[in-house]
């Protein structure tokens, strides 16, 4: 039996006089409910009715028969759930607060990264014509006036030439990294093997097959964009491709696990490696660990990796030993 504190003594009065303040039975009284239905009849009220609500009750009733099955009352039992309620409408207070707050930060987000996207495209077309000038120029100095030059001069000018032509490439790769934040996801079923394979017979043409050992598990499929994971792909067979090459034996290894309920994908090689302690620079734009004399490219592989990654909702990772190869793993949230 529970016990409620009024301003007014409530010996003697039904329960509508002491909770709602009311002078006549309450029209969704649960009792009287119970005993027209015949059934259990819960609800919830605030209290006092009639003024701005302290607090908020639970009743339950259900009908009393007798012996011949009729029924001849009710019981009900009121519970205070005050504090329940009101922790509910403060979660819910704070649950749309935080939503509020998501959606500005996310709205402030995706501004940022249309003005970076803006930026980097503007910023890599317009790097292009003074670059083509500067290579233009030293083209012709080299076909009209080489034989006048000495050979330093001569060679300078090559590395003006090759200089250039990095940079266009470094621009090239900020172009891909601009397209892929701004180009809609086409999420279809895929077949990673098959597109593995193609990929390995593009990419091992003049290679001797019995310095090349490809493992390729069959069957891997997940749900994403074809082209976009085709790129994904592209770039990390590639890269084990190429830092394998010192190497007496090519080794390339594709295939898929589980951990934690999670799908995960992964790229293996046997070649040479890095330290893990420069982990963290694996997967920024223009990040290179090892240099670019040793192994060509612009630096942009990994990051156009992750970005790939992140789009689908993904993570990747990678684990590596100097002189003992490296394995990349990647997932593709929910379509993985």
């Amino acid at each position: 039996e529970r016990k409620y504190a009024h301003s007014e003594p409530s010996q003697g009065k039904v329960c509508y006089e002491v909770f709602q303040q009311r002078e006549a039975v309450c029209p969704w009284c649960p009792a009287v409910k119970a005993m027209e239905g015949g059934e259990t009849v819960s609800t919830v009220v605030p209290y006092p009715s009639d003024n701005e609500p302290t607090g908020w009750l639970e009743l339950s009733a259900y009908p009393v028969r007798s012996k011949e099955g009729d029924i001849i009352g009710a019981i009900e039992y009121v519970k205070d759930i005050t504090q329940q309620v009101k922790a509910r409408k403060n979660l819910e207070l704070l649950n749309r607060e935080l939503d509020d707050r998501v959606r500005e930060r996310t709205s402030r987000l995706e501004a940022v990264n249309r003005e970076l996207n803006s930026f980097a495209y503007s910023v890599s077309h317009d790097l292009r014509a003074p670059l083509r000038a500067v290579n233009g120029f030293s083209q012709a100095l080299m076909e009209d006036c080489g034989e006048e030059l000495s050979e330093t001069a001569q060679h300078y000018l090559t590395r003006i030439r090759e200089g250039t032509r990095q940079m266009a490439r470094l621009i090239d790769g900020l172009l891909v990294l601009s397209r892929l934040s701004r180009s809609d996801l086409n999420i279809e079923r895929v077949d990673l093997s098959r597109e593995v394979d193609t990929i390995l017979d593009e990419l091992c043409v003049g290679l001797d097959e019995e310095s090349v050992e490809l493992i390729v598990e069959p069957a891997v499929e997940a749900k994403c964009d074809r082209r976009l994971v085709r790129i994904l792909l592209q770039n990390l067979i590639s890269n084990a491709l190429k830092f394998s090459q010192p190497k007496d034996k090519v080794h390339v290894e594709f295939g898929a696990t589980t951990k934690g309920g999670e799908k995960v994908y992964f790229v293996k090689d046997k070649g040479v490696g890095f330290d893990m302690k420069y982990v963290d620079k694996l997967f920024a734009a223009f990040g290179r660990l090892h240099g670019a004399a040793e192994f060509p490219g612009n630096g942009i592989g990994l990051a156009t990796v992750q970005r790939i990654v992140h789009r689908h909702g993904g993570r990747v990772w990678a684990h590596g030993e100097v002189g003992s190869g490296a394995v990349f793993f990647f997932t593709l949230g929910s379509g993985g």
